[in-house]
């Protein structure tokens, strides 16, 4: 071991996600020590309500390992889980003046992880507003990532529309990867979600998940092509418009490479106007749709309605099938052009499915790849879930 090179070492020590296990490596020889402890203190945990843990983030950012800090995640604690020897306070009143100075000296801090509440605890306006500020005072050059509660997507908009919030608009502009999530079985609403595409013009990647229903999206009513630049996108029990999904690709349609949609319910729309559109639209690299295998030779009709929640699959489930299969033809088509290996069917399953034109109506499949868009918008326009 006293041989291998550091970076080794690095490597080795990265793999151990226990804690008690790398607390005892740093009790080896000195160049494991450094190695376990930089996953040691790679990612900390801000427990709001627990004065103790506003004591050891004092002590780490005093220390030598302040410079090993990549990852705060700060997590309110629910009124009802006091436990002995902790002194509650869900969130202090000076935190913003006292925390700032402390994250200021974790200068290679590049995520920030802000929980939504547990269950039974107090609303997000007795505690988000000082975390964001807190976050966003410091400056911190290297942060470009964050994970958002999206029962604050309310308050967030209000600062990005305010005068009065210029560090938070600033941080939100510098961010490249955002999360947005909730907690399960929540149903939050997503909200302003306009207002932050258009102040973080350096996204790259955007996730959402949680059950959560992102709505009024004015796709058509601003014009922010140039502002994105999304690389990935991934949306997980998410509920969504044809419409608003397309909406939001379109936005992107020059960069965007990547897309995972899992568990996304269509609250209108359809999707093979989905499918066809991104196929003849967009230029994707890779993609991942459903987190249940598509097959022809299985039938939607013995399943539970549980896939209806999940996106009117059921009245043209095999046409679907031949649609994603067109899809990911275009996407391997996509990938040779640029010097990439295609994906095998191991990886895309549909890809020696028929075209879907062999197949569907002539009639209806003419209507289908001459829709805009935003054929939803279209009075024409027939949903699959009708």
């Amino acid at each position: 071991m006293e041989r291998l090179p550091t970076e080794v070492l690095i490597n080795i020590v990265s793999y151990i996600k226990n804690r008690k296990t790398l607390v005892s490596l740093r009790q080896v020889d000195k160049a494991i020590s450094r190695s376990a402890a930089r996953g040691l203190f790679r990612r900390v945990v801000f427990r709001l309500g627990h004065s103790h843990s506003s004591t050891g983030l004092e002590a780490l950012s005093s220390s030598d390992y302040a410079l090993l800090v990549r990852h705060i995640d700060f997590k309110p604690r629910s009124l009802f889980k006091e436990r002995e020897g902790y002194e509650y306070s869900l969130i202090e009143g000076d935190i913003v003046e006292r925390i700032p100075p402390l994250l200021a000296k974790f200068v290679n801090l590049n995520t920030a992880n802000i929980w939504p509440c547990e269950w039974d605890s107090e609303p997000f306006e007795a505690w988000l507003p000082r975390v964001l500020e807190s976050v966003a005072k410091p400056q911190l050059r290297r942060l470009t990532r964050l994970h958002f509660p999206i029962d604050g997507s309310c308050y967030l908009t209000h600062c990005l529309n305010s005068d009065h919030h210029a560090k938070v608009k600033k941080l939100i502009r510098q961010i490249e990867h955002l999360s947005l999530h909730s907690r399960v079985n929540d149903n939050p609403h997503l909200q302003g979600l306009d207002t932050l595409l258009e102040t973080a013009a350096n996204l790259s990647s955007l996730n959402i998940g949680g059950f959560c229903e992102v709505f009024e999206l004015s796709v058509g009513d601003i014009d922010c092509s140039q502002l994105l630049r999304l690389k990935s996108l991934e949306l997980n029990f998410v509920f969504i418009s044809s419409y608003e999904l397309l909406g939001l690709l379109e936005r992107c349609k020059d960069t965007i490479r990547f897309v995972k949609v899992d568990s996304v319910s269509l609250t209108k729309g359809s999707w093979l106007h989905v499918l066809m559109q991104s196929k003849n639209n967009l230029k994707l690299l890779d993609i991942h749709l459903f987190n249940w295998e598509i097959s022809l030779n299985k039938e939607l009709k013995n399943r539970g309605d549980i896939w209806l929640d999940h996106g009117f699959f059921r009245r043209d489930y095999k046409l679907i099938c031949l649609a994603l299969g067109e899809l990911q033809r275009q996407i391997n088509a996509n990938r040779h052009a640029e010097g990439l290996n295609r994906w095998p069917k191991k990886k895309f399953r549909s890809l020696g499915f028929l075209p879907l034109q062999f197949i569907m109506e002539k009639g209806r499949y003419t209507e289908l790849i001459s829709q805009s868009w935003d054929a939803e918008k279209d009075d024409s326009y027939h949903s699959d879930s009708e």
